[in-house]
């Protein structure tokens, strides 16, 4: 018998009042709109009204520091052995119009060309690093900036 992983299913999402992220349990409701069910660990354990369009899954990785990465994070990636250096924004589907389904890397700028998550989440060559995500960081599409201080 073989053990089973559980995946973590998480959400988040801006509050449609204050616009602060709130993580938890997406629903919705007809006519009402779309609702974060805050975690049962979280200080108030709420359920707020999010804006749709913020509302982005858990990709079930982490970053190199720990982090969950979430669909629409923008991360900067380095390639250990060769020193390639890219930004990429994580999205879900298939946007590369490649072979495989899930979560992809879209590329910003920089180097890279392999846009499998997993390659650069999950070897120990490569390092992924969140610097932001498209709704609080969308300067950070142009890609420029993301090279500084690396």
């Amino acid at each position: 018998m073989s053990a089973r992983t559980v995946r973590e299913i998480l959400f988040r999402g801006k509050r449609t009042f204050g616009g602060e992220w709130i993580y938890g349990f997406y629903f919705t409701e007809k006519e009402k709109g779309s609702f974060i069910k805050e975690l049962p660990s979280s200080v108030f354990n709420a359920t707020c009204l999010v804006n749709p369009e913020t509302v982005g899954q858990f990709t079930g990785l982490f970053d190199s520091a720990g982090r969950r990465i979430f669909e629409n994070d923008i991360l900067r990636l380095t390639c250990k052995a060769d020193g390639l250096k890219w930004i990429a924004v994580v999205k879900f589907g298939n946007p590369n119009g490649e072979y495989n389904w899930g979560f992809q890397l879209v590329k910003i700028n920089g180097d890279g060309v392999n846009t499998d998550i997993l390659l650069w989440v999950e070897t120990d060559d490569a390092y992924a690093e969140i610097v932001g995500n498209i709704y609080d960081n969308p300067e950070l599409l142009e890609g420029d900036q993301c090279f500084e201080n690396t």
